[in-house]
């Protein structure tokens, strides 16, 4: 009996072989280069980043020192128990949130509020942005001593500017704990405000414009097409860049440490001032390294908090 009633399979042809062997041979070939090009950057993360912070996890469990490292002792969880009764280090946590946070709100409101203004195509807009952008490639030492220079009493403008509008002879701002605070925050602003100008103005570059002119044309006035529709369509950006900042918060030591460093009297001994001067003031490594792990701690409940209650529905949505 003949099977050709119920059908024969059809039998690949030599050329079909061939070219599914090819791209089974180039996929194959595309991850081999995938996987050299990422090795590298790979192996950076874990030097710089993963590997410092599963040590920092490991000493925390250890009393032990820099300038002693042939004595370590076996103590638990007892260098946590101790930060989490240590005011110094809650207040410096405090201090920390006051001015990092502040700081990013006015840089928030700042940027966004000036990428709205210049959005569009104008002549010398390239080299706006290029000029603005100067501070945020500046180191943050560089940003610490430029502002240390300016509220420097002998040659500083601020002070100079004090003494001729108030007649206080010798007076800084940094030697005022509140002031201090602000002096900070001012620098912060100054550093990374042309970072979320950038970032929000490419957003509204890239936005359709046919929806600001519907909603013109609808009669809404400048504020609600603002409010309800350029607002949502560059709020992925303005979350992105909350994230990155925030993350950079906790990494104000540079400028702090130049400009105050920590004083008047703690007002801005912010958190990673406390874990260095541990470190390196008091050699407790494993004290230090309890405090860097809280502090990561944090880190991540306040950026994983804040992505869950603003940012996941925004950087999800591809409308």
């Amino acid at each position: 009996m003949s099977l050709s009633f119920f059908g024969s399979r059809p039998q690949p042809r030599g050329r079909d072989i061939a070219g599914s062997g090819g791209d089974q041979a180039r996929r194959r070939s595309a991850i081999g280069y995938q996987t050299v090009f990422f090795a590298p950057a790979v192996v950076v993360l874990l030097a710089v980043y993963i590997y410092p912070l599963v040590d920092a996890v490991r000493i925390s469990f250890f009393q032990w020192s820099i300038n002693r490292p042939a004595f370590i002792r076996f103590i638990g969880i007892e260098n946590y128990l101790t930060a989490a009764t240590d005011l110094e280090f809650l207040r410096s946590i405090l201090n920390t949130f006051t001015i990092g946070f502040s700081a990013l709100a006015v840089q928030l409101v700042l940027g966004t509020g000036m990428a709205v203004l210049v959005a569009g195509s104008f002549r010398g807009k390239a080299l706006f942005r290029s000029i603005l952008f100067v501070p945020v490639v500046l180191s943050p030492v560089g940003i610490g001593a430029i502002w240390r220079i300016l509220h420097n009493t002998d040659v500083g403008v601020v002070p100079y500017l004090i003494s001729s509008l108030f007649n206080l002879q010798g007076f800084t701002i940094l030697s005022n704990p509140h002031l201090a605070r602000a002096a900070i925050v001012a620098a912060d602003i100054w550093q990374a405000t042309p970072f979320v100008f950038i970032m929000v103005l490419a957003a509204l570059d890239s936005a359709s414009v046919e929806q600001h002119e519907a909603a013109l044309l609808d009669g809404a006035t400048l504020w609600q097409t603002f409010a309800f529709v350029t607002l949502p369509l560059i709020k992925p950006v303005i979350v992105v860049v909350t994230l990155i900042r925030m993350m950079d918060v906790f990494q104000l030591f540079p400028k702090i440490f130049i400009m105050t460093g920590g004083e008047p009297g703690g007002a801005t001994d912010v958190v990673s001032m406390y874990i260095v001067r541990y470190m390196l003031e008091f050699h407790r490594s494993g004290y230090s390294g309890a405090l860097a792990v809280l502090t990561a701690a944090v880190v991540a409940v306040v950026t994983l908090g804040f992505y869950r209650l603003v940012g996941a529905g925004s950087i999800g949505r591809s409308d």
